[in-house]
């Protein structure tokens, strides 16, 4: 038979959580059965574009949502279309509402809607908040499968009774074998870095208000008049950026923040850290959180992240409303706990292995279309 045509719809292809969970699934699937195309908004090309195209899939791209939602659902009902899909598997959220409706008017057999998140913004209007409500009626009306990265995430999107009697959750899975902590990576790449003889205090993530960098940096400052050795490394991009430079001028610790921008290397940064800080004010999970313990890195994460991403002893939970010096004094106690060990063990037995995890998501996908599994494998 043919093979099944997924196409994913994530936006961008740049690097980030949901974007390397999507690109994570054509990594790892059965390329034999399954061939998979990627959706992307504008005309910004993504790290990960140039991957998809070498691993036989393809990127299309249509103007955001945001430009005009009419002509943006038309648009998807026509590539669905056109493109002979079996199966849309989207993965944008809120939006997901007009890319479900326009799958099932274009014919789509399994209509997939992936949450990666517990909210949309920090702060909703009237207005934001009537089109979430819409779009998750749109969602419920029209998906064929609902899944979550955590149970939170399930909830927010499709609703408490959708979810615990329909969804199911689909952990961010990562490449184990990548992250595992290596003291020769750690040492290479603290030495491309010239932060040899640093305290590294790392955070990963978009530049923007969700990821909280700039109560990062006031936290950082109280940790460098304690750790005067100490560098604070800012890895992602965003619309933040530039204001999140100028208050680390201003707090007069501009010095010691490196805004490395967007890297394909993590895992080796994650080596290079020495304590991962995430202050986030929400997430659907972090699959960098994943990714940070698999490396054996201590992380300090705020208490809005679902319970589910503390798959090991290394990570802490804390109350963004403690105060400041709480956090500081937190990270500065990492100093002396810097020991790494290998999380192979504890990773895999959690059931954040990528291979796994593909091989669920497989079985959903033939499911979704009513295919006997022995048909095609």
């Amino acid at each position: 038979m043919n093979k099944i045509k997924i196409l994913h719809v994530i936006g961008t292809l740049k690097v980030g959580g949901a974007e390397t969970v999507a690109m994570n699934y054509f990594r790892f699937i059965n390329r034999n059965i399954f061939n998979c195309d990627y959706l992307v908004y504008g005309d910004e090309i993504g790290e990960y574009e140039e991957e998809v195209y070498k691993l036989g899939g393809n990127v299309i791209r249509i103007p955001k949502p945001s430009d005009n939602y009419n002509e943006f659902q038309i648009n998807c009902q026509n590539i669905f279309k056109k493109g002979g899909y079996d199966i849309v598997h989207s993965h944008t959220l809120l939006n997901n509402g007009l890319v479900m409706k326009a799958a099932k008017k274009a014919g789509v057999k399994a209509r997939i809607c992936h949450s990666h998140n517990i909210k949309n913004r920090p702060k909703e209007n009237l207005i934001t908040f009537l089109y979430a409500q819409y779009m998750k009626i749109l969602i419920r009306k029209n998906s064929t499968d609902f899944l979550a990265c955590a149970r939170e995430a399930g909830i927010y999107l499709f609703g408490r009774k959708k979810f615990e009697s329909n969804g199911i959750v689909i952990k961010n899975g990562i490449e184990t074998s990548k992250f595992l902590y290596d003291s020769n990576i750690r040492g290479k790449t603290r030495e491309n870095l010239s932060v040899e003889n640093k305290f590294v205090v790392g955070n990963i993530g978009r530049l923007v208000d969700q990821k909280n960098q700039k109560y990062l940096l006031e936290i950082f400052q109280m940790v460098l008049k304690e750790i005067p050795d100490s560098i604070l490394l800012i890895v992602g991009d965003g619309a933040l950026r530039g204001c999140l430079e100028e208050k680390s001028k201003s707090l007069g610790i501009g010095s010691a923040v490196r805004f490395l921008g967007s890297r394909d290397d993590i895992k080796d940064l994650l080596q290079a850290m020495d304590v991962f800080v995430f202050p986030s004010l929400f997430e659907g999970l972090g699959i960098v959180l994943v990714e940070a313990q698999t490396s054996g890195l201590k992380c300090i994460v705020s208490n809005t992240i679902p319970r589910e991403a503390g798959i090991s002893n290394l990570i802490e939970f804390v109350d963004l409303n403690q105060r400041k010096e709480y956090w500081a004094n937190l990270i500065i106690s990492k100093k002396n706990e810097m020991e790494r060990s290998n999380m192979e063990g504890i990773i895999s037995k959690s059931g954040y292995d990528i291979k796994s995890v593909v091989k669920k998501l497989e079985r959903i996908y033939i499911d979704s279309l009513g295919i006997n599994m022995g048909d095609v494998s």
